[in-house]
């Protein structure tokens, strides 16, 4: 079977807008639709471009499902609250041979909206699934966790998947008829494109031979000869997780495609972004094979220089290999983010406990915490402590993600024993 075929019913485009309607409680809408790469590209340019009024966006996307260019798939309207949204849209089960046990197929979202008190801006949390039978006992699985903040009255792309043939997009908008003004960004914001593409060993080695100022045409060059297997971007809060899954299993336990989690930190003048990334990829067409290639990643990017990276595990196989390219893009504020000062010399700090805030790397938290497993990470303190550092009563430290800065509490010998870790790792910014 050709690639194709393995995420031709999957493919999904999912659209949130969050409504602010006059005099009554905030309304949610939730679309999932599926859409070729032809019909998805240039709405993610439009998206992108901002040139297209958020009323008249709508009405194209409207126009795109009516002329059967989309095909919706569900469409969820729901009043927001305190309680966390749950809608499913079934399409039928699967049950697993000789017993009662089944799998639910459809689409299932789960959303939780907090909005700020002028209904301007709104934090979201989604996590979206989407099972759909391939054979008897073979199904098809997506599924999307992330987060991710909204300023109206503006489209945002959140999210999209593709392969060769087909795009999952992720768009949200909140929509203001109270206040007129839209909130705007007060924070940076972090996209990382990336690219799993099955490449020749002599290409890749071919590829390194460029520099930062042939990147670009060697990023196309290289995609030129390479089979796209999957691409996707990832667009949080900062320090917040964004996962993906995405293949095909059976109901005696097989299961093939990408899996993959990502974290990034930017630095305030949005010029380096430290990522952190877990991914792994098996030929979704030959799960029995077990051939596992896993990705590990920790590393600090320049702004819009694409990086690729090879798997850390490989199995025992000769010829092409899946390698991940990626690209990390920042969007400034209107109004610049502050750059935190640093603090005086220990010197002008009281001999009594005092706070401070230390503007640092985004490879912070990934160096101090000293691992790239994201469900093994030991407490900001506990790190520090493993280097000296200790915490009496009354001090504390703590790291923002939003302003790339690490703010201690504790003595002037704490604050000095601090400011030689910063130097002795090369954590200043």
């Amino acid at each position: 079977m050709q690639r194709r075929g393995l995420l031709l019913h999957l493919m999904a485009v999912f659209v949130c807008t969050v409504l602010s309607l006059p005099g009554g409680e905030p309304q949610g809408q939730f679309w999932i639709l599926r859409a070729s790469n032809e019909t998805a590209g240039p709405l993610m340019e439009a998206v992108e471009g901002k040139n297209i009024p958020p009323s008249e966006l709508a009405s194209r996307i409207t126009a795109l499902i009516h002329g059967k260019k989309i095909q919706q798939l569900a469409r969820f309207d729901q009043v927001l609250g305190e309680e966390i949204i749950r809608r499913q849209n079934s399409t039928g089960e699967m049950r697993y041979p000789d017993s009662d046990e089944k799998i639910d197929l459809g689409v299932t979202l789960e959303a939780e909206v907090t909005l700020a008190g002028d209904s301007r801006r709104a934090d979201i949390r989604f996590v979206t699934e989407i099972q759909e039978k391939k054979s008897r006992d073979v199904y098809y699985l997506k599924r999307v966790n992330s987060a991710h903040v909204l300023y109206g009255d503006q489209w945002e792309l959140i999210d999209f998947w593709k392969d060769a043939e087909e795009t999952t997009l992720c768009l949200g908008r909140i929509t203001d008829y109270v206040v007129a003004k839209a909130a705007v960004p007060d924070s940076p914001t972090t996209v990382l494109h990336m690219e799993l593409m099955e490449v020749q060993p002599e290409d890749v080695a071919q590829f390194r031979k460029s520099t930062p100022a042939t990147r670009e045409k060697a990023v196309a060059w290289l995609r030129g000869r390479s089979k796209l297997l999957t691409a996707t971007i990832a667009k949080n809060k900062p320090g917040q997780r964004n996962s993906h899954e995405d293949g095909v299993s059976s109901l005696t336990g097989e299961r093939g495609g990408l899996t993959l989690m990502s974290e990034q930190t930017t630095s305030g003048d949005g010029r380096k972004v430290d990522i952190t990334l877990n991914a792994q990829w098996q030929d979704p067409e030959k799960p029995e094979e077990k051939e596992d290639y896993q990705f590990t990643v920790g590393e600090t990017l320049e702004t819009g220089q694409t990086q690729l990276f090879e798997p850390s595990v490989t199995p025992n196989s000769k010829g092409p290999l899946p390698v991940m390219l990626v690209t990390a893009q920042v969007s400034l504020p209107t109004t610049p983010v502050r750059e935190p000062a640093a603090p005086n010399g220990p010197g002008s700090l009281p001999d009594k406990i005092s706070s401070a805030k230390y503007p640092v790397a985004p490879r912070f938290m990934r160096i101090m915490q000293d691992t790239l497993e994201a469900n093994n990470r030991p407490p900001l303190r506990e790190s520090l402590a493993r280097r000296g550092l200790e915490f009496p009563q009354g001090t504390s430290v703590s790291m923002s993600a939003e302003s790339c800065a690490v703010y201690l509490t504790h003595s002037r010998e704490g604050h000095l024993k601090f400011s030689e870790l910063l130097k002795e790792l090369d954590l200043l910014p």
